[in-house]
């Protein structure tokens, strides 16, 4: 299943790791009349919160997964914990993004999936 980010590298989470940080960047159209971005042009990212769950069957697995994240300009960076108590397998991260449009008087939400994250014991 793809995802909103480009490439096509995952991360692999194994016992011993610890804020792993996953940066998830978001680029703004370079222009109103253009689609090159995943923003909208103008915009820039206000607020964020991210969630976790698992890719089969959905689990939740934000509470054992990650360990905080934040914002950086135009990115969200995630901050991933292995944890024993996770069942070994696919992860897919999903950021909610609050975005500031240039001469809006209103916000923009949209959701960005990284559906890349492995859980792991090699």
């Amino acid at each position: 299943m793809g995802d909103n980010f480009q490439g096509t590298d995952s991360v692999t989470l194994q016992p011993g790791d610890v804020n792993v940080p996953v940066f998830l960047r978001l680029k703004a159209c370079s222009a109103s009349t253009k689609n090159d971005g995943s923003m909208p042009y103008g915009s820039s990212v206000i607020s964020s919160s991210a969630t976790a769950h698992k890719s089969v069957g959905g689990a939740d697995a934000t509470a054992n997964l990650i360990g905080s994240s934040t914002e950086v300009g135009n990115s969200i960076v995630v901050y991933l914990t292995y944890n024993a108590a996770l069942e070994k397998g696919l992860y897919n991260l999903t950021a909610k993004v609050t975005m500031d449009l240039d001469g809006a008087a209103f916000n923009m939400t949209r959701e960005y999936d990284l559906n890349r994250i492995y859980v792991r014991d090699l």
